[in-house]
């Protein structure tokens, strides 16, 4: 089962490094079960499955990969959906679904698939998205700026859901550590543009990053208040043990 998962990735990324297709074949990424359930993301899942590349940036070189899924114990037309985006920078969105938030997890020992009771795809519609540049199975150059990939994934979004439209229903995003900061310029993003006419409900960041001038502030306050503490007695008398 682990040996067919890692067969259907790999196909992905040959197929896309072999340069242009034909546009009337069948993508190599179009797994056959994809269209009545379940898939090489998990065999188990109810959810329809379908993955793929969406080319976006300065002459469209990098192309990032994406994974959607349909909700499973819900009607998908009527469910919510939720937009991830892994930290890092750099971190493969895709490993965190077969990791935490997908319909299967890999085993301790990598060897097999497990289906995962916690699953987010249970109530939800999903979207992962590999990116900045060529993190996971999304090709192409780093971004320089965090602006220029905010940008691509604006363009991106637009094109995802202009493609898979039952999608673009009470749209979360979703990301945490650096990809915190990130989905929140990209919820930004979405709103000035709205030609794009995403339904954006929310915005979801966990452990969100900071930078060094919100640490120094932090650090300043406890800094004072603990002068202040030890100073009670005022300037020049003894300290407070």
């Amino acid at each position: 089962m682990i040996i067919a998962l890692i067969a259907a990735f790999c196909i992905v990324a040959i197929t896309d490094a072999g340069g242009p297709r034909n546009e009337s074949e069948t993508p190599a990424f179009l797994h056959p079960r994809s269209l009545n359930g379940g898939g090489p993301l998990c065999p188990f899942s109810k959810g329809k499955q379908e993955f793929g590349y969406i080319p976006v940036g300065v002459l469209r070189k990098n192309k990032y990969f994406y994974a959607v899924m349909e909700a499973e114990d819900v009607d998908p037309s009527l469910a919510p959906t939720f937009w991830y985006l892994a930290g890092g920078p750099g971190t493969s969105s895709l490993g965190v679904a077969m990791t935490w938030n997908g319909p299967c997890m890999m085993s301790l020992n990598g060897k097999e698939l497990l289906v995962n009771t916690y699953s987010w795809t249970k109530q939800a519609n999903s979207i992962w998205i590999d990116a900045p540049g060529p993190t996971g199975f999304s090709t192409g150059p780093i971004e320089p700026t965090l602006e220029e990939f905010v940008g691509n994934m604006v363009t991106l979004s637009g094109q995802l859901f202009k493609k898979y439209p039952k999608l673009n229903r009470n749209v979360h995003l979703v990301g945490g550590s650096w990809s915190a900061l990130a989905v929140a310029m990209l919820g930004d993003g979405i709103l000035r543009n709205p030609q794009l006419k995403i339904d954006l409900k929310g915005v979801m960041m966990y452990s969100g990053i900071v930078g060094p001038l919100d640490i120094m502030k932090t650090g300043l306050r406890e800094c004072i208040a603990a002068v202040d503490k030890c100073n009670s007695n005022g300037p020049g008398k003894p300290a407070k043990p």
